[in-house]
């Protein structure tokens, strides 16, 4: 885990931050972190590598099959873009909303190897990326 990871989530002193990893022949190709608010699974940030997208799905799968049986729906809120992502998110059974507190994303490139382009088609926001997770 990065030491900013780290930080945000195992170090947070609420304790109310669940890190969850998936490999792929040892190796890393995911993550997703998550909290429990009463009977709802909260997924409030993740990364995963392009080329392996349906690990999310397993993950969440597992996650509400074997650690958290007892949640009655999962929430989340994830940018809309990339289209990629939001595929994902819809393939596993997601709903596109806005941003419940009307925030909206924008980015400022200070290198020219990030264009505005590759940012919309590679990243993603997450709540995690916010104070509201």
């Amino acid at each position: 885990r990065s030491d900013y990871l780290k930080w945000r989530y195992t170090d947070c002193p609420d304790n109310v931050h669940r890190f969850y990893g998936v490999r792929r022949f040892g190796k890393l190709i995911g993550w997703g972190v998550f909290s429990i608010r009463g009977d709802v699974l909260i997924w409030g940030d993740a990364l995963f590598n392009k080329r392996y997208l349906e690990a999310a799905g397993f993950m969440l799968e597992r996650l509400v099959t074997r650690d958290y049986p007892e949640v009655s729906k999962v929430e989340g809120w994830f940018s809309p873009l990339p289209g990629w992502w939001g595929d994902l998110l819809r393939d596993i059974g997601f709903q596109a909303i806005d941003e419940p507190n009307g925030l909206v994303s924008g980015i400022r490139p200070f290198d020219s190897l990030f264009s505005i382009e590759f940012v919309k088609g590679n990243l993603y926001y997450t709540m995690g990326d916010s104070d509201l997770f």
